[in-house]
């Protein structure tokens, strides 16, 4: 039985965004780091996101392979948050369908977006973030494993009574999975509780529930 609901943020809780103000913003955060660590890199990312075949845990990801730390992006990113137009018409997570899961399990989020930017942003969209335990940050690990670790134990529950959703199986579910735990892929944030729940409270069936299932 699930007691513990661990969502990711960025293309979970929201989703659908207006690309083309994000890869404006996506440039212009690879410009400012091209100027303090020079190379081609840069460049090279900046044509990967004008191309549109990339995220922004990816962004993260491949500018750390540059040599950015990940402190410096959560430094640019509150000095010059996103703007609102970046989420006018995407999809997000109702409150009352996150108010059903609280009812019914303890919620978290873990995400490897700093938290001051996750609560921000939560504010533009509309979702409370006090309906969740806790919000939680994975900067300066490359794995959310450790994190998933720490609420297993301050919940006191065994890695089988959590269940994780996100939008990416490599970082989001694979480390739950990894620890014992349960992990559902979604790919739009207008999901709805009993797209996973049963009404007994059963978890429903999903592809995502052994390891040699990957995607």
């Amino acid at each position: 039985m699930i007691k513990v609901v661990i969502f990711d943020f960025d293309g979970t809780l929201y989703s659908d965004l207006d690309l083309r103000s994000w890869k404006e913003y996506s440039i212009e955060l690879c410009k400012h780091f091209k100027k303090i660590y020079g190379g081609k890199g840069f460049d090279k990312l900046v044509d990967t996101i004008n191309n549109g075949n990339i995220t922004n845990k990816e962004i993260l990801q491949d500018l750390q392979a540059l040599g950015v730390h990940k402190k410096e992006v959560s430094s640019y990113l509150d000095s010059y948050p996103t703007s609102n137009s970046i989420f006018e018409g995407c999809k997000t997570t109702s409150m009352q369908t996150l108010t059903l899961f609280a009812e019914n399990f303890s919620l978290y989020v873990v995400s490897n977006a700093p938290q001051k930017t996750i609560l921000a942003n939560m504010k533009i969209l509309g979702i409370d973030h006090r309906i969740f335990k806790e919000v939680c940050s994975n900067e300066g690990t490359d794995s959310k494993a450790l994190l998933y670790q720490k609420i297993i134990k301050h919940e006191n529950i065994f890695p089988e009574e959590m269940l994780v959703i996100g939008d990416t199986y490599n970082s989001d579910i694979l480390p739950a999975l990894e620890l014992g735990g349960n992990g559902r892929v979604v790919k739009h944030a207008d999901f709805q509780f009993n797209d996973y729940f049963d009404e007994q409270l059963n978890l429903r069936e999903s592809k995502y529930t052994q390891l040699n299932n990957k995607t």
